[in-house]
């Protein structure tokens, strides 16, 4: 199972996750085992991020900033808060760990005190801790300077507490979100092999759909070839009923004279028939003329 998943489920499992204060929580030692290899690459860009918010930064975000191991003065310094008001503010949000000391000095208040009532000189102290009696001198001047302006640090704190409570809830609102988030994430992972299955079998279906329209487009080339020769078949063909239109007009002009001539020649026959048969009949008659004469002279010899 993923190391996201795991980390959700964890998180459900302990509701006091973010305000657990035992050191010794199974499950939150767990959970930060599980967070490291999730954190390693960019929790220096994510620190800066963060340290980058100033008087922004959120509870949730100081709590990030502390166990991804964060310099407490920079955290301090990004709240700009004093010394002794950030301990108390760890404190109050449940992340009271060791005690800060700043970068520049090896030596806190408390310790110096506990120091002093054990009987040690200021000079006995700095050679333990490694450093000249001037600064020891320093430090005991800044934690002067520090209790003279505690009654100021702590108005401007409580203002800050304040500040930090009214977004822890929406921290929370936040936290809901991501894990409704997760969630939904963890539901597209299980539909994921799914969805790659149809996406193959889209690519398939769209391998053949491109396979058949490059055959469509070759078949359409060749019957847009078929069209044209038709078309052209057609204009030749157009172009010769054209032209035989213009014989048949001519044959048909043509046959109005050829009409008309033969009209003339029924006419004119009809006249030489009538003129034969007149002939004939005349014949007719000097054929009978011609018998009866024969007979006549018959009877005179």
């Amino acid at each position: 199972m993923k190391p996201i998943i795991l980390i959700n489920n964890l998180i459900d499992q302990h509701k006091d996750y973010i305000k657990c204060k035992d050191k010794k929580c199974s499950i939150c030692t767990e959970i930060k085992k599980l967070s490291a290899p999730l954190n390693k690459d960019s929790s220096g860009k994510r620190i800066r991020q963060l340290l980058s918010k100033g008087k922004d930064i959120t509870t949730s975000d100081v709590q990030f900033l502390v166990e991804s191991g964060a310099r407490k003065m920079d955290i301090r310094k990004a709240l700009g808060m004093g010394a002794p008001q950030f301990v108390e503010f760890l404190d109050d949000i449940g992340l009271k760990g060791k005690r800060e000391v700043d970068e520049e000095m090896k030596l806190s208040k408390v310790e110096y005190e506990n120091f002093k009532a054990i009987g040690k000189t200021d000079a006995q102290i700095a050679e333990e801790i490694g450093v000249s009696d001037a600064t020891i001198y320093n430090y005991k001047k800044k934690w002067s300077q520090e209790g003279k302006t505690k009654s100021v640090k702590t108005k401007e704190y409580q203002e800050t507490k304040k500040r930090v409570a009214a977004v822890v809830k929406i921290d929370e609102n936040l936290e809901k979100a991501l894990r409704l988030r997760i969630k939904e994430l963890e539901q597209q992972a299980k539909e994921y092999p799914e969805r790659i299955n149809k996406v193959e079998s889209l690519e398939e279906a769209n391998i053949d759909l491109g396979n058949e329209n490059s055959r469509l487009l070759l078949l359409v080339n060749k019957k847009s070839e078929e069209i044209k020769q038709l078309k052209d078949a057609a204009t030749d063909l157009e172009e010769e009923i054209h032209d035989l239109k213009k014989e048949v007009q001519l044959y048909k002009d043509k046959s109005i004279g050829w009409i008309e001539q033969s009209q003339l020649y029924v006419r004119e026959n009809e006249k030489i028939t009538n003129e034969y048969q007149d002939l004939k009949n005349t014949l007719v008659n000097i054929c009978r003329e011609n018998k009866l004469t024969k007979a006549l002279l018959k009877e005179v010899l």
